[in-house]
């Protein structure tokens, strides 16, 4: 079957390509969208769509009905990335004097990977792993200030307020009224159920 083409614009955001690939799951057809994102730390972002098929007609084609569209959160429906970014940079100027900038993000970088699979994703387990880099950039002999610093402004990101990309409430709220919407996201619980009730989007995803 022919499946629409599915597009996405975001503000400020340069996308490399738009792969589409259409794979059987939970007994229907599944659409991934994966668009890929020019960014130091490659991210992806997924609009998925369950198509249940039906019975052949008389043409042996088949008839489909889209019945569930899941949506990624940060970065798809609100800001999150462009605030990390801006927290590593506040950390590699922090720690200017130890080592140079690209050398301290790269050392984040190896700690956030050694880490990934006790911590999983999301900002308190990045500023872990910042924790964790004061001590080896610094040999141990940092000062505690530095900790405190990265420790303040990691609290203040988790109560920023959540910005909606351009367009995100009018398409959610237009697919709404013929859909059910899920939302799947990865990252820290708590963190991610305050976004969503900040985002004001709650009350348009199933439950």
């Amino acid at each position: 079957p022919k499946f629409p083409q599915v597009s996405w614009y975001k503000k400020k955001r340069n996308f490399c390509s738009l792969y589409p690939s259409v794979s059987t799951m939970l007994g229907g057809w599944t659409k991934c969208c994966r668009i890929y994102t020019e960014r130091k730390r490659w991210t992806k972002q997924y609009i998925m769509i369950w198509f249940a098929p039906s019975s052949y007609s008389n043409n042996k084609t088949w008839k489909i009905k889209i019945e569930f569209i899941a949506f990624d959160a940060d970065d798809t429906l609100w800001e999150n990335e462009l605030y990390f970014q801006e927290l590593e940079h506040k950390f590699c100027h922090l720690l200017r004097k130890y080592s140079p900038a690209p050398s301290v993000s790269e050392e984040l970088f190896k700690t956030e990977i050694k880490n990934l699979h006790i911590y999983g994703y999301g900002l308190k387990g990045m500023l872990l792993c910042m924790i964790e880099t004061i001590c080896k950039v610094t040999n141990g002999e940092g000062d505690l200030n530095l900790v405190k610093e990265i420790l303040r402004s990691g609290q203040e990101l988790l109560q920023r307020p959540i910005t909606l990309l351009d367009g995100v409430q009018e398409v959610i709220s237009a697919l709404h009224e013929n859909y059910k919407l899920v939302l799947a996201t990865k990252g820290d619980l708590f963190d991610q159920k305050r976004k969503i009730s900040a985002s004001g989007l709650q009350e348009y995803f199933a439950t």
